[in-house]
């Protein structure tokens, strides 16, 4: 079975974001994770 390799990769990609954006945002409601997150993103405002 053939698929197209790059529409493949780029729904496996989002879904990856997806998962990764939402556990950022359950992250984010701790204060201490959102601060040591911030250090590690100085330029992050």
């Amino acid at each position: 079975i053939f698929t197209h390799p790059y529409r493949s990769e780029n729904a496996l990609r989002n879904r990856f974001l997806g998962t990764l954006r939402h556990k950022l945002s359950t992250y984010i409601e701790d204060p201490g994770i959102l601060k040591k997150f911030k250090e590690y993103l100085p330029n992050s405002n």
